[in-house]
């Protein structure tokens, strides 16, 4: 993803040919007017760079292909690949310097973009504070009401993991109000803004404000009859939770509209049933919310999907945190054999993982630590400085527990070296 100058382009090429700044200049052009062009700091006439390009055999559109051009061609590519590799990382950053570098704002835009998405779903909180002024920064340049749109969505959502719903509500505000202002309303986008006010306002207990939002979500409904059968899933999903403590009938009616409507698309259908199953946990109806989930199971066809995969893995993370551990250990068996049929090294680490915990939390220690490092040694072929550095404290704190002080101290010791390099 290298990016070059068309100077930088012809001084590589040059050299690797063998050609001194005399040889190739001719009569065409003088020595020092070369070096000028070489080093950036004066710009080739169209007709002496098609005479460059034919003495060094080079195409002439690679030549005079510009900057901005390059980046754009890079941030189509970092699109289609796994940012989360350290390399293709380095690679974002790379092209964002570099377009801030050469004043490609709108490009510089867009990769600030990506980076602070994928810090986001990461939740790396001090990398995201760290990017939010010169994402400010980089936002002004570009006088997009579409990128402010982008850029309030965003920072909310670093508030809302940070849990500080009251400034993700303010931003998400910002964001839903700007974006009706836009030349290209586009009502998806609204509905969606709203949905993540209205969990900012269940999150802060406010459920008056949220039924509030909620009847203007179903104006919106009625005044855009274009809205899409997986949209209205969606928005009955969020109504359904809103009226979950004050109004059981509700949340049962919409609940109901909610699963129907996602019709085949088990995933999101059996991911509703698991927060209803969380809602029903954090009011103390266990057994209710044990239904949710087995009945999300029990929907899910059989076909050895990643979408099963993944499904099973967030519900056995709820039935640990609820401490379902018997209920958490049978799919867990059931999710570590379809992960390993589909040779999905992220679903085989999470599985090898939540067993450990089980272990640990059943007090079959020996298998725990079995567990814990087969989970290691599958996520450190892909993980992050910083998904090292959780990890180790995750193992030095499990030998902790289990009174293995030797190698607790060596986790602990291999953690505070990454933590060191990542200036944490």
């Amino acid at each position: 993803m290298e990016i070059l100058t068309t100077g930088e382009k012809i001084k590589r090429t040059r050299i690797y040919k063998g050609l001194t700044l005399k040889e190739l200049c001719g009569d065409k052009i003088s020595v020092s007017k070369l070096s000028c062009i070489e080093n950036d700091k004066a710009e080739a006439e169209p007709e002496i760079l098609r005479y460059i390009a034919k003495i060094l055999d080079m195409d002439y559109k690679y030549l005079v292909d510009n900057i901005s051009n390059q980046i754009s061609r890079n941030i189509e590519e970092l699109k289609n690949i796994d940012i989360s590799r350290d390399n293709n990382l380095m690679d974002l950053q790379y092209n964002l310097n570099y377009a801030v570098e050469n004043q490609c704002y709108s490009q510089a835009f867009t990769l600030m973009h990506m980076l602070y998405d994928y810090y986001l779903i990461k939740e790396q909180k001090d990398d995201l504070q760290k990017l939010t002024s010169q994402y400010v920064d980089i936002l002004n340049k570009t006088n997009s009401s579409e990128n402010r749109v982008t850029y309030l969505f965003d920072v909310g959502r670093y508030f809302f993991i940070s849990e500080e719903y009251s400034q993700a509500l303010t931003y998400y505000n910002g964001a839903e109000k700007y974006a009706a202002k836009c030349n290209d309303v586009i009502i998806s986008q609204i509905l969606y803004i709203v949905q993540c006010e209205i969990k900012c306002m269940l999150n802060m207990n406010n459920y008056t404000m949220a039924e509030a939002k909620v009847m203007e979500l179903e104006e919106v409904i009625v005044n855009n009859p274009g809205i899409t059968e997986a949209e209205m899933a969606d928005i009955y999903h969020t109504i359904a939770i809103v009226y979950f403590k004050n109004n059981k009938d509700k949340f049962i009616e919409f609940s109901d509209k909610a699963i129907e409507a996602f019709g085949d698309n088990y995933y999101s259908k059996c991911n509703a049933l698991c927060d209803y199953s969380v809602l029903c946990f954090r009011a103390g109806e266990m057994q209710e919310g044990l239904k949710y989930i087995n009945k999300g199971i029990g929907l899910f066809p059989r076909d050895n999907s990643e979408e099963q995969a993944r499904y099973f893995i967030e519900a056995i993370g709820q039935l640990i945190k609820y401490e379902f551990i018997d209920e958490a250990e049978e799919i867990c068996d059931d999710a570590l054999n379809l992960s390993i049929i589909l040779d999905n090294n992220i679903f085989i680490e999470r599985s090898y993982y939540y067993k450990s915990i089980i272990m640990l939390k059943k007090g079959e220690f020996s298998s725990a630590e079995m567990y814990m490092n087969l989970s290691s040694d599958a996520l450190f072929k892909y993980a992050s400085k910083r998904e090292r550095y959780e990890r180790y404290i995750e193992l030095g704190s499990m030998y902790h527990k289990i009174n293995q002080t030797k190698e607790a101290i060596k986790y602990f010791s291999l953690a505070l070296k990454i933590k060191r390099s990542l200036a944490i």
